[in-house]
């Protein structure tokens, strides 16, 4: 972290700390990131405190460790991991049921999720569209519903707008107040922030303010929003990060494509006990990881050739002002 602002604006924190700060029991979650940019290390941290009943909101999310530490009571998605995969279905209701805990589905298009947080970003009760006629999720969500165009008479699929009690979004870089920037796939990360009561910004790297404003529009969330900000290098493996470093297939199949022989819930407790009980936070994974598999392996992973997206021009004639 380098930084050179005086301000010591309270945001900056370790994710144990943020993590038990603003996530309880019970909450609605948003996890940002289309497979790239997951905010892993906050999910281990969730899973590490123990926090339960949630209801978890996502996009194209590897929820896995969540599920394994039957933190989530409902899941709304299209495509959650390891949902998507149907031979591990049984797997993680019988875990979770273990305990008694079930987790509900509700179903959705991507595009749907994103237009219900659109609604509630601006702040009204729900949101009209054209969106998901034609599939299943209108017999099986009952919080699908119809209403007429009140100017054309025209039947439309209403959405029920969606504020979470708190989003984590994981992005490349942020300043100590928050103002956090992402390029690469923004998802509904934007969208997602303006609706959430609470965000906590997950980032590869703190920089100064100066570095946001050079190019500020790469700035995804603003700083009023945020109200956590944690400097979480390798915050998104075994998931990618653009511009930081790429996916992590050897280590991710560990949990998410195990062997046929001892099934899913062996290679997921193994998980679970070895990655993120194991750990007392993200740099123990890290360091844990070079340990095991070598800091070669860690370094393999990183961007090593850079194309530069060209710089952005920001100025005034001179006396103008």
């Amino acid at each position: 972290m380098v930084i050179t602002v005086s301000e010591d604006c309270g945001k900056v924190m370790s994710m144990e700390e943020s993590v038990k700060k603003f996530v309880k029991d019970g909450d609605v979650i948003w996890l940002g990131g289309v497979n790239q940019h997951q905010a892993i290390a906050a999910m281990h941290e969730i899973a590490r405190q123990k926090i339960r009943n949630l209801t978890l909101v996502g996009l194209i999310t590897d929820a896995a460790v969540l599920l394994a530490a039957k933190c989530i009571r409902k899941v709304l998605c299209s495509f959650i991991g390891p949902i998507r995969y149907k031979r591990y279905d049984d797997s993680l209701i019988k875990l979770c049921a273990d305990d008694g805990v079930f987790v509900e589905i509700e179903e959705y298009s991507n595009f749907a999720l994103a237009m219900r947080l659109l609604a509630g970003s601006l702040g009204i009760p729900f949101i009209t569209t054209k969106t998901l006629w034609g599939t299943d999720c209108l017999k099986v969500n009952p919080n699908i519903k119809f209403v007429e165009c009140p100017f054309t008479g025209e039947k439309l699929v209403a959405l029920p707008s969606l504020n979470p009690d708190v989003a984590i979004i994981h992005v490349q870089r942020s300043d100590p107040f928050g103002n956090a920037q992402k390029w690469g796939i923004i998802g509904a990360d934007d969208i997602a922030a303006k609706a959430a009561k609470k965000v906590i910004v997950s980032c590869e790297e703190v920089v100064d303010s100066d570095v946001i404003r050079r190019d500020s529009n790469r700035t995804l969330i603003q700083g009023f929003r945020v109200n956590a900000v944690v400097e979480e290098p390798w915050g998104a493996h075994p998931w990618f990060v653009y511009g930081y470093y790429d996916v992590d297939f050897p280590f991710l199949v560990k949990y998410l494509m195990p062997p046929k022989e001892g099934g899913y819930l062996e290679a997921i407790n193994k998980f679970m006990e070895e990655w993120v009980y194991g750990v007392a936070n993200r740099r123990e994974y890290i360091d844990k990881y070079i340990k095991i598999y070598g800091k070669e392996k860690l370094e393999a992973l990183k961007i090593k050739q850079t194309v530069s997206s060209g710089e952005v021009i920001y100025g005034y004639p001179e006396g103008n002002l």
